[in-house]
């Protein structure tokens, strides 16, 4: 075996010397899991993908990796509502949820932060038994589709308001107990027989609606989970109803 000479420390870029923390923006209101001083996560690291980031300590060209290293599941969900031109598709909105909805680092305070769907599903359930699930599935897929819009920096004509007479909101949002409430909380504060607008002077909360996106999108999958008996709780598959009826794929046009 051929001996080398021990290599010298390189010493770390003056940016990066003190572990300054990543900007806040980062990891939205939670600091960096691993870091709690704002110092790098240890190595060899898994980010939520599971893909192993083995990068060496004070190397700048690996400062992207480590960004996402340190991100949290519920950031990686916010992320796709707070830079909206960079989405796929509302199906790939769906997928990254259903991925992250239960992952490790996932935690049920973290999970939600405004809407309370163990109420939701409560209330849903006294009202339409076992078909809750897909009431709540349908309501929210329409939901988040409205968030989505409102945080578009392109949003649609006629986004201020929404027709009462539409047939997407007649079957999807009346229908869920707590749907007309949670328009409400995204800025629809005011209703004619008609319609539900916002003010003539209000405009969309923007972190307030990238959290409606984001607890949408998870407690869809969650639902979805629960209804096909994919949900679990402390290691427990935690049951759904028999034969639950899962909402229908809905037109995109029919939400204009």
């Amino acid at each position: 075996q051929l001996s080398h000479p021990p290599q010298q420390p390189r010493q770390a870029p003056a940016a990066m010397a003190h572990h300054a923390p990543p900007p806040p923006e980062s990891y939205s209101h939670h600091p960096p899991v691993g870091a709690p001083h704002g110092g790098p996560p240890p190595r060899p690291y898994q980010d939520a993908r599971g893909q192993q980031s083995g990068f060496a300590e004070g190397d700048e060209a690996h400062a992207g990796d480590r960004m996402r290293a340190q991100r949290l599941p519920r950031d990686e969900v916010e992320e796709m509502f707070r830079n909206p031109n960079a989405n796929a598709s509302c199906q790939h909105r769906r997928d990254t949820a259903k991925r992250l909805v239960q992952h490790p680092r996932m935690s049920p305070d973290d999970r939600y932060k405004v809407i309370e769907l163990d109420q939701l599903i409560s209330a849903n359930r006294e009202t339409h038994g076992a078909r809750c699930y897909a009431v709540l599935s349908g309501g929210m897929d329409v939901l988040e589709r409205y968030s989505f819009n409102l945080l578009r920096p392109d949003r649609p004509d006629g986004w201020r308001s929404i027709r009462c007479s539409n047939n997407i909101y007649k079957s999807r949002i009346l229908p869920m107990v707590g749907a007309v409430d949670l328009l409400g909380s995204l800025g629809y504060t005011s209703a004619t027989p008609q319609e539900i607008f916002f003010p003539p002077d209000g405009f969309p909360d923007q972190d307030l609606v990238v959290e409606m996106a984001a607890d949408l999108v998870l407690a869809r999958a969650e639902v979805d989970m629960r209804a096909a008996n994919e949900w679990r709780s402390e290691g427990r598959v935690q049951s759904g109803e028999a034969g639950m009826l899962q909402a229908a794929p809905m037109p995109q046009d029919m939400l204009e």
